[in-house]
């Protein structure tokens, strides 16, 4: 396949799985509010927050894995890449099940209750804590497959097969509450359609590649050892979105409540439009970085670089003068004018997602070749910081203390995501 064609593949499956992503949340957002009222939606999203922490048992290793495999491969040593795959596989499964019976602990312990506050209590928040912790046990191997799908060339089809599986889950979810189920019954639905799909994607892919069958064989100690230092440094990546996300998300419900929540939840969805078709890019990519920078020489990875920054940079351009113009009228739209938008708020995550186009750009090659050693931890740090300012503010600002924090701390990653490039630039 040419370079022309998996880009182009890559961006259409990109598409279709950010569309996917987009077009999920603008239906089942006004879905879900007239189903079941802000309030339980808002619930809804403060529940499925918190067992997303299982997300931690990745520690990094399926990007990392990702990486290593397609850099293997474009060499063309599949027995390597088989070892990186096992190893890979074989993390995941040994802290994804010791984290998972953590969360359980949690789940069924009176603390799980305590996390609602008093707005909303419901004696089965343990059952849907419990169940969407195996969804999120479940979504692991999501990165492990699609690392083996990647590394042949595959990103396209990757995409598409797990935004398939995501938008299966969310339309479990609406059906649910279409026939009058509750949270429990939303999450039970989400775990079975995810626990089918996924049997059935892993068999499909060993019938196609022989040397992705999942199992331990090939997973080495010392290989795993080898993975470890870029992990970390990755894992800041998925750590600190977990702070900035799903953290600030309990810590709005915390202080101003689940309807907060839900005010929040969906001006950042709108804002952040443009970040979801830059990521697009990003994404496709990645693989097309790390081909590059394993068939050897700098001047491929410069060229790459331009038309990726460049294009950034329109795509940017063009995504805020038509928030600036439309976005409010359309979120009145979206929510059918139950939920009202904050000015201030949205204008901060307006430019916060500009920014962060940007930088999440600039450390894409980085990412892509496992030499990313300053974004990572930084992006963890800054994150922290953030969501204690969140803390600190919110009681006094309300909602506006959120934009506030995201878009400094987008301002603080472009300055740390620049330098990162400048060294590697050096180093290439």
């Amino acid at each position: 396949m040419t370079v022309k064609l998996r880009l182009t593949a890559g961006l259409l499956g990109q598409g279709y799985s950010q569309a996917v992503t987009i077009g999920a949340q603008l239906v089942s957002v006004p879905v879900l509010i007239g189903l079941w009222g802000v309030e339980q939606y808002g619930a809804w999203l403060l529940i499925s927050a918190i067992p997303t922490y299982l997300a931690l048992a990745d520690l990094g290793f399926a990007q990392v894995g990702a990486a290593e495999m397609t850099m293997r491969v474009a060499r063309g040593d599949r027995a390597s890449a088989a070892i990186a795959f096992h190893t890979v596989f074989a993390m995941n499964c040994i802290i994804g099940l010791t984290v998972f019976c953590g969360m359980a602990a949690v789940a069924l312990s009176p603390l799980s209750v305590s996390l609602m506050g008093q707005a909303y209590t419901n004696s089965a928040i343990p059952l849907v804590l419990l169940a969407l912790s195996l969804h999120a046990l479940l979504s692991l191997l999501q990165g492990i497959l699609g690392a083996g799908m990647r590394s042949e060339g595959h990103f396209a089809l990757m995409s598409f097969t797990f935004a398939t599986l995501r938008l299966a889950d969310i339309s479990a979810v609406m059906l649910a509450a279409w026939f009058g189920g509750d949270l429990l019954d939303a999450a039970l639905a989400m775990l079975v359609t995810r626990a089918v799909l996924t049997a059935l994607v892993a068999f499909l892919i060993q019938r196609r590649w022989s040397w992705l069958r999942l199992g331990f064989a090939n997973a080495r100690v010392e290989e795993a050892r080898r993975m470890l230092r870029p992990s970390l440094h990755f894992l800041g990546y998925t750590l600190g979105n977990l702070v900035s996300i799903q953290g600030a998300t309990i810590v709005i419900g915390a202080v101003l409540g689940p309807a907060a929540v839900a005010v929040t939840s969906t001006t950042r969805t709108l804002a952040r439009l443009g970040v979801t078709g830059a990521n697009m890019l990003n994404f496709t990519l990645q693989p097309e970085y790390s081909m590059r920078y394993a068939e050897g020489g700098s001047g491929g990875l410069t060229k790459l670089f331009r038309f990726h920054i460049l294009t950034i940079i329109a795509v940017a351009v063009v995504y805020v003068c038509f928030m600036l113009g439309l976005g409010s009228s359309f979120y009145a739209v979206w929510t059918k004018a139950k939920i009202e938008m904050p000015a201030m708020l949205f204008s901060f995550l307006l430019m916060g997602s500009a920014v962060d186009m940007l930088w999440t750009a600039l450390q894409t090659p980085a990412i892509a070749t496992n030499r990313m050693k300053l974004t990572g931890p930084a992006y963890l740090i800054v994150s922290c910081l953030g969501l204690a300012a969140l803390a600190y503010y919110s009681p006094r600002e309300g909602v506006v203390a959120f934009g506030a924090v995201a878009f400094a701390g987008a301002v603080a990653m472009l300055v740390i995501a620049y330098a990162e490039y400048r060294k590697l630039q050096r180093q290439s």
